[in-house]
């Protein structure tokens, strides 16, 4: 099951990052840290699918120049961050 789950992680990381590609969005202008493909990875691999599916939605909704910014970690159910660096 953890394979699994990190085959699904790094098949949204390389969407994402393909997407960054084709709208043209230059490396290194991310308003969080991590970045949305670094929070999605960590969020399959550290919450159930659909907590994660719905988390990363909201971070993605949020990415916008009138959103927020700055340190925002996959928390997982209990309240803490992500063990994943």
């Amino acid at each position: 099951m953890k394979r699994l789950k990190t085959l699904a992680a790094d098949a949204i990381y390389f969407l994402l990052q393909f997407v960054k590609q084709v709208f043209g969005m230059p490396s290194g202008t991310c308003r969080y840290v991590p970045t949305c493909s670094q929070f999605a990875r960590e969020a399959i691999i550290e919450l159930p699918l659909h907590l994660a599916l719905y988390r990363i939605f909201r971070r993605l909704l949020r990415c916008n120049p009138f959103g927020g910014f700055g340190f925002d970690p996959v928390v997982n159910e209990e309240g803490n961050y992500s063990k994943e660096k």
